[in-house]
C-alpha cells in the first residue's frame, strides 16, 4: 500500500510540476539576447534562423511602464510592456497563452478605431476595472522621452485601445503584462 501511495504523489507532483513550468516558461522566451546599438537585429534574426537548433526565433522587445485608464486617471498601475513583431505572429502562436472574446495575436496589427491595439493581462484588467469589451482607451507612458525646452524629462506616453484580455494561467504574468505591436 505504501508504495502505490508513494508513485501515486509522484505521478501527482511530475503532473504539477510540468503545469507550473509551461505556465511560466511558455509565456516567455528560452532563450533572449541582448544586441549592442550597433548590431544590426536583422543579420542576427537571418543568422538565428538558419541554424536548425531553435525552433522558433522572434523579436520582441521589453520594459516598464504605467497604463493608466484615460476614464480614470488616478488608475495608474506599473506593467510589463512586452512589443512583439506583428510580422512574425505565427510564430508566437506557442506562447500559453488564451484570450477572451475569441481575440488573438493577429488583432495587434489593425487600428481599432484610429488607435492601435493592446493585448492586457486578464488580472490586470480585473484590478484597474478596465473594460475591453467597450474598447476602453488606455495611456501606455514609458521610461523614455525627451528633454523640454525648459530642462524638465517628458515622458513618453501613446494612447491605445484595449483589445481584448489574455491570461496565461499564471497570476504574476496574467496582473502585469501588457501586449502591443513592436511596429
Amino acid at each position: 500500500v505504501s508504495t502505490a501511495v508513494f508513485i501515486f504523489v509522484q505521478a501527482i507532483m511530475l503532473g504539477f510540476t510540468r503545469d507550473l513550468e509551461q505556465k511560466i516558461v511558455g509565456f516567455g522566451a528560452h532563450y533572449t539576447m541582448e544586441l549592442g546599438q550597433d548590431v544590426q537585429p536583422s543579420a542576427v534574426l537571418e543568422s538565428l534562423n538558419q541554424n536548425k537548433i531553435w525552433q522558433y526565433v522572434a523579436p520582441y522587445r521589453e520594459t516598464q511602464g504605467i497604463l493608466q485608464s484615460v476614464l480614470d486617471e488616478q488608475s495608474g498601475e506599473g506593467v510589463q510592456i512586452r512589443a512583439l513583431d506583428p510580422l512574425q505572429l505565427g510564430k508566437w502562436q506557442e506562447l500559453n497563452v488564451s484570450f477572451a472574446q475569441g481575440g488573438n495575436f493577429n488583432d495587434l496589427t489593425k487600428l481599432h478605431a484610429n488607435l492601435p491595439g493592446v493585448l492586457v493581462g486578464q488580472e490586470l484588467a480585473n484590478n484597474l476595472a478596465l473594460m475591453p469589451e467597450m474598447g476602453e482607451e488606455i495611456d501606455l507612458i514609458f521610461p523614455f522621452g525627451d528633454i523640454t525646452p525648459a530642462g524638465e524629462y517628458m515622458p513618453l506616453a501613446k494612447r491605445f485601445r484595449i483589445i481584448v484580455t489574455f491570461t496565461t494561467g499564471y497570476y504574476q504574468n496574467d496582473a502585469k503584462y501588457v501586449i502591443i505591436s513592436l511596429n
